[in-house]
């Protein structure tokens, strides 16, 4: 293995908890799945590996780990991983990949953008209490034909 997929490795090591050995396993349980999962797109989408490469790696065929990555990069389950800038190497971003790209975000905003977040959560549960009262009137107008 090259330095590229021993550096991604020991991250998923220390993020899942699995090692190499239970990544090139035949394991089925759910967190060596989802690492492997992790490890197959990290290495695909960030260092352009091949199918064919990776299924050496992992011990398995091309198409299994093909299988793999569509499965977990079309999914709701979404990889983040905290990269550092090489040009400014005491900044470090995290990449969220979304459905049309991977858009990468400086740590330092993470408070900025949940804050953001808490303050839209609130208000649609301020549409949505408005909406249930506008439901409940109608029904007490509607049962109010219905008596007449």
């Amino acid at each position: 293995m090259d330095i590229r997929t021993t550096n991604t490795i020991k991250d998923i090591w220390q993020e899942f908890g699995v090692d190499i050995e239970q990544l090139k396993s035949t394991s089925r349980e759910k967190h060596v799945v989802e690492a492997r999962a992790r490890a197959v797109i990290i290495l695909h989408d960030k260092y352009k590996f091949t199918f064919d490469k990776m299924g050496s790696i992992f011990n398995r065929g091309h198409s299994s780990i093909y299988q793999l990555y569509k499965k977990f990069k079309g999914d709701d389950f979404k990889f983040v991983y905290v990269k550092t800038n090489k040009e400014k190497p005491n900044i470090k971003s995290i990449n969220i990949p979304l459905k049309e790209k991977t858009v990468e975000i400086p740590l330092s905003s993470i408070p900025i953008i949940q804050q953001s977040l808490e303050n839209e959560k609130l208000l649609l549960e301020k549409q949505l209490f408005h909406i249930q009262a506008l439901i409940n009137i109608h029904q007490i107008f509607s049962n109010e034909k219905d008596i007449i």
